[in-house]
């Protein structure tokens, strides 16, 4: 649901669809999985399997 709504109020605001440039939202989200897991390491180190997880998600859909 929070993909749907980033990219539908993306769209509206900038005119152009990101769900129509798979790779560029993929890398897009990997990028911000990426921060996630460095944050999680260095502050809450216990939350490190949720940004985890998401990158695996990212790897194996790819989508």
């Amino acid at each position: 649901r929070c993909r749907e709504a980033y990219c539908a109020g993306y769209a509206a605001r900038a005119g152009w669809d990101p769900r129509k440039k798979h790779g560029l939202l993929r890398a897009y989200e990997t990028d911000r999985a990426v921060y996630e897991v460095l944050y999680e390491a260095r502050h809450r180190p216990d939350w490190l399997p949720v940004p985890m997880a998401a990158i695996e998600r990212l790897a194996v859909r790819g989508d």
